[in-house]
C-alpha cells in the first residue's frame, strides 16, 4: 500500500462516516440497507470510489476486510501527489504517462511504469494521464 493514503467513508445520503488509513474497516449497520462509498484518498488527490452495501439485518458489524485489496487490486491506475512526487500504482494497462500543465504545455512522456515522477517543478498543478486514466495533481 502506498504511504500517506487514507481511505474517506461516506454513505448514500453523502455523510462522512471517517476517515482512516487502518488495514481494516469496520462499517456501522443501520435501520436500513446503506450503500457506503470508500474512497482511497492523499492529501492532494483522490480516486475512484468502491461501493459497499450493509444491510439493514445484519447480526454483525460487518467488516469490509477486501475493500482495500480490491481498491489496490483494481483495473485503474491509482494516481496521487506527495511532498513534491507524483506516485503511480496500479495497472498501468502498458500504456504511456502524459504529464500537462494547465496551459497544455506537455512536461513528461514515457510508458507508464509503477513508480514516482520527482522531477516536475513544484507548485503548479498538473494534468496526468495513463492511458484512460486522468487526474488532475497539484504538485
Amino acid at each position: 500500500m502506498p504511504t500517506g493514503v487514507a481511505y474517506r467513508i461516506t454513505d448514500d445520503d453523502g455523510n462522512l462516516i471517517g476517515v482512516t488509513a487502518a488495514e481494516h474497516i469496520y462499517l456501522p449497520i443501520a435501520r436500513r440497507d446503506v450503500d457506503y462509498f470508500i474512497t482511497p484518498t492523499t492529501h492532494t488527490a483522490m480516486g475512484a470510489p468502491l461501493s459497499v452495501r450493509v444491510k439493514h439485518n445484519s447480526f454483525v458489524p460487518s467488516q469490509a476486510e477486501d475493500i482495500l485489496e480490491d481498491i489496490e487490486n483494481r483495473s485503474e491506475p491509482l494516481i496521487y501527489a506527495s511532498g513534491g512526487v507524483i506516485y503511480i500504482t496500479g495497472d498501468n494497462h502498458n500504456e504511456w504517462i502524459s504529464i500537462y500543465d494547465v496551459y497544455g504545455t506537455l512536461w513528461y512522456y514515457r510508458p507508464a511504469i509503477t513508480g514516482n515522477i520527482g522531477t516536475l517543478p513544484a507548485g503548479k498543478v498538473y494534468i496526468v494521464r495513463v492511458g484512460d486514466t486522468v487526474k488532475k495533481i497539484l504538485l
